[in-house]
């Protein structure tokens, strides 16, 4: 059985991050249900500078929604503000997300996403001012550099459905894509821009396959 966060019926609206807000998080969140969380900025989850060490595992992220349109965050159910996802996304759910603006309507990172995404579903997730209808990864500001926007390990066997995004990336919305898309499946996915299903504005490597 799936632990329900508790916080998930709770009517007011926080700032940042309604069941989870803080400088990162080890050891995954696994086995967990986030549900109709509201925020000002941020969703259910906001971390903001340590990044997400252990991947997201057999959880579900359903009807969170963002009320305020900032560039820097977006993103209803994860937002990563400066660091990793770090050992992908597996076996999981994102269900009618709605961001306000920035990038991603379900997941924000401004970082890597690394370990890819195997054996989940992204539908009907969207962003009304912004990029990436379910999943947006940007670059980070560091050691006065841009770096990383990067999903790394690639899709497999996982569906990106009705999504949508006032801007590019109907479905996804990613700097650079290593890894290709295996079994995947991306239906109705919309786009303001360019990118109906994904939009990279760097390299994509991997090919696509059945």
């Amino acid at each position: 059985n799936k632990d329900d966060a508790t916080n998930h019926a709770v009517p007011s609206q926080n700032y940042r991050g309604v069941v989870i807000n803080a400088l990162g998080l080890s050891g995954g969140i696994n086995n967990t249900i986030f549900q109709n969380n509201e925020a000002a900025l941020g969703g259910a989850v906001y971390l903001r500078g340590g990044g997400l060490a252990g991947g997201i595992n057999n959880s579900q992220f359903i009807d969170n929604t963002t009320l305020y349109n900032f560039d820097s965050y977006g993103a209803a159910g994860l937002t990563i503000y400066q660091g990793d996802l770090d050992g992908g996304i597996n076996s999981s759910l994102f269900k009618n997300n709605a961001a306000a603006g920035g990038e991603g309507g379900a997941i924000r990172i401004r970082g890597n996403l690394k370990g890819g995404i195997k054996d989940s579903e992204f539908i009907g997730n969207t962003i009304a001012n912004g990029n990436g209808g379910a999943l947006g990864i940007t670059a980070n500001y560091t050691g006065g550099a841009w770096v990383g926007g990067n999903l790394e390990g690639g899709i497999s066997n996982s569906t990106f459905s009705a999504n949508e995004a006032s801007g590019m990336g109907g479905g996804i919305s990613i700097s650079n894509f290593d890894g290709g898309i295996n079994g995947g499946i991306f239906s109705e996915n919309k786009a303001g821009a360019m990118g109906g299903a994904l939009a990279a504005t760097g390299y994509f490597k991997g090919g696509i396959h059945n």
